[in-house]
């Protein structure tokens, strides 16, 4: 093989060196973009859950409060009002 081949060739191998390297790193800071958005999503989701929970349990204390008033009520108001 002659030299100038031989240059050439090490070109050529020094190129894909970088080549690969910019790949890889391009594939690393993809990887910790989609990492990062992952997290906010995952996050974002557990302050909806969160939210979601406290509604149920407020509603269901709502839910006490209108029963329990309902039950104060006087038996005989209870009976006007059925009569209708």
């Amino acid at each position: 093989m002659s030299l100038l081949a031989q240059e050439i060739i090490g070109e050529i191998a020094i190129m894909v060196t970088f080549c690969c390297f910019d790949f890889r790193k391009a594939m690393r800071k993809g990887y910790m973009e989609l990492y990062d958005l992952n997290r906010d999503l995952i996050n974002g989701y557990k302050i909806r859950c969160n939210n979601h929970n406290e509604l149920l349990n407020n509603l269901k204390l709502v839910n006490q409060y209108i029963q329990k008033a309902g039950r104060l009520r006087g038996m005989h108001f209870k009976i006007e009002l059925s009569c209708f």
